[in-house]
């Protein structure tokens, strides 16, 4: 079925959140300032099998179709996210969390470092692959340390497809001296404007 939200839904630990299919399953959010679906300090949660649609444009930042805060060991996979202003799927001090075989596309406003996936501040073994990525705002996936001294370490980005983006199609900002031995491997790159 469709369902309307209007506010962000908490995903405790354990929960696994299923739909039937994107064609089948979908969620639409028509405010693009919030989040759609987030953990707090979870483990073990995951988002499956889901479209996400925004419908307005937001200029906040740190928002997400699915949000992983603070969190270890959760997923978001075969979802389809449409219409984001700032994130698809957000990792922020998260770890061992997975992104696989998502679709990000269309999506709308001009937020600063706007990425389909954000890996963000103390973010730690987590691993984004088999997507592809056509948001189209910012970057296609970001890495990054917000100027925090945080440098985000031993993430793997593995056989995206990144289309048009504005600046980058993959993205490793780590102003911070230090190894991070984050690996990007065997992704497809192109149509990159900035």
């Amino acid at each position: 079925g469709t369902y309307v939200i209007s506010a962000t839904i908490s995903i405790p630990s354990g929960v696994t959140v299923r739909g039937a299919g994107t064609s089948a399953t979908q969620i639409t959010c028509a405010n693009g300032g919030i989040s759609i679906f987030a953990t707090l300090s979870a483990h073990e949660a995951t988002v499956e099998k889901i479209k996400f649609t925004v419908t307005s444009v937001s200029k906040d930042a740190y928002t997400a179709a699915v949000k992983f805060p603070g969190s270890t060991n959760c997923s978001c996979n075969d979802c389809e996210i449409v219409g984001c202003n700032w994130a698809g799927v957000l990792i922020h001090d998260s770890t061992d969390c997975t992104i696989d075989h998502c679709y990000f596309h269309d999506f709308q406003g001009s937020v600063h470092d706007s990425a389909d996936v954000c890996i963000y501040n103390q973010s730690h073994r987590n691993t984004v692959r088999n997507s592809r990525c056509y948001g189209g705002n910012w970057h296609g996936i970001a890495i990054q340390d917000p100027y925090n001294n945080s440098l985000p370490s031993n993430n793997v980005v593995t056989h995206n497809t990144i289309g048009l983006h504005q600046a980058y199609g993959l993205m490793v900002y780590v102003p911070t001296a230090g190894d991070t031995f984050n690996q990007l491997i065997g992704n497809s790159v192109e149509n990159i404007q900035g």
